[in-house]
């Protein structure tokens, strides 16, 4: 295997695919590797699109902007992540965000109407297209999960779906987030002060307790 594509060995999306199988799969789906400098565009909004990258090296920034030149990041996407498949998948083919490169990076495409339309009995292919569909799921329960979150308005209610979310799903009241206090707070809609007082007052009022990113839910609602 070519130590460019070390990276998808991390990936969900070639999980259970064996590394000596990756250069085959890729010469049947793959639609090339291509290298970027800082702040190159990889795709801008309205570009058609066709393909889903594979993040091999460094670092992309998916950015949403406004008609008036506002410019938000929506997320980071590091070596062995993807992005574009949820245009790709669903339909669109004309991206709704721009893609642009953090850092020097290289991405490998997919093309998804080759991975629909191949015929060659690779059972990699098939493990491939499985792992999209969960992948696809995945993001589709984080997104509902994510509108719940949104639809609270206190920043108390924020974070009691948001935790109670996490415990629902390991089924322990003890839970730890994925995300840092920034990033909580962008997640909720909300300042990071803000959170930060909030959670102080829910730990004092005996709703929850907290350290770090550690929390334990001590009054069930």
């Amino acid at each position: 295997m070519d130590n460019i594509l070390q990276p998808l060995e991390q990936s969900p999306l070639f999980r259970n695919i064996a590394t000596e199988d990756y250069e085959k799969l890729l010469s049947i789906v793959g639609d090339g590797i291509k290298s970027y400098n800082r702040g190159d565009f990889i795709k801008i909004f309205g570009d058609p699109v066709e393909v889903m990258g594979i993040v091999l090296s460094g670092e992309i920034l998916i950015i949403k902007e406004d008609v008036f030149g506002n410019r938000v990041i929506l997320n980071e996407i590091r070596p062995g992540q993807i992005f574009g498949e949820s245009f790709v998948c669903g339909g669109s083919f004309v991206m709704k965000v721009s893609v642009q490169a953090k850092e020097p990076s290289q991405v490998a495409f997919i093309s998804f109407g080759k991975m629909m339309g191949s015929k060659q009995k690779f059972e990699a292919v098939s493990t491939l297209t499985q792992n999209l569909i969960e992948i696809l799921a995945r993001k589709n329960i984080h997104l509902v999960e994510r509108l719940e979150v949104a639809t609270k308005h206190s920043i108390r209610e924020k974070v009691l779906s948001y935790i109670s979310n996490l415990s629902q799903n390991t089924g322990s009241p003890v839970v730890e987030s994925p995300l840092g206090r920034e990033d909580l707070a962008g997640f909720l809609g909300v300042d990071r002060s803000s959170l930060t007082r909030e959670l102080k007052r829910m730990k004092e009022d005996g709703l929850i307790d907290f350290e770090k990113n550690k929390f334990t839910i001590k009054e069930l609602y």
